[in-house]
């Protein structure tokens, strides 16, 4: 017989029932997480690929443009909110992002698609945007060729992207 049920007088059954509902309320967390569809293991989830790039206009390498990329950006703003991050060009037209990630303590199930665009800021004070994505934060190193027409031509790059996996 349970100690309990000895001191108290209670019958044993009643104890058996405490004891289990003691034990379903530490593992209701667990279960509910599960059923949730996440897993409890931290890590950090990338968001974003580094990017490695090269700007031209009409053939030649663009020096010193405002290159700026936005994660995850709200798809009813054209251009690259204020707070993304942003680098120039150098003489070579080059430009390049580090990849970003955030911590995580539960991995989520399901497909999570991350975009990114990258927003060009021509001297002539035209705007120019690019649009990527892809699942899981896309590929660890993602290349572009970018190349964009004189201040008379459509403003939208041209870009190829290369994914490069390690």
């Amino acid at each position: 017989m349970h100690k309990l049920a000895k001191k108290r007088r209670i019958p044993y059954d009643l104890c058996s029932y405490m004891s289990l509902m003691h034990r379903f309320r530490l593992v209701l967390p667990i279960l509910a997480c599960f059923g949730a569809a996440c897993v409890p293991f931290p890590h950090d989830q990338r968001e974003a690929p580094a990017m490695q790039g090269v700007l031209l206009v009409d053939g030649a390498p663009a020096s010193g443009v405002l290159v700026r990329r936005a994660v995850n950006a709200d798809r009813t703003e054209a251009d690259c909110p204020a707070g993304s991050a942003e680098t120039r060009t150098d003489a070579e037209g080059r430009f390049s992002f580090p990849s970003t990630s955030y911590f995580s303590a539960f991995i989520v199930m399901g497909d999570r698609y991350d975009a990114w665009r990258v927003c060009f800021d021509k001297p002539d004070g035209k705007k120019a945007v690019w649009e990527g994505g892809g699942y899981w934060g896309g590929p660890p190193i993602l290349k572009l060729r970018c190349e964009m027409g004189a201040e008379d031509k459509p403003e939208a790059p041209i870009c190829t992207a290369t994914e490069v996996r390690r």
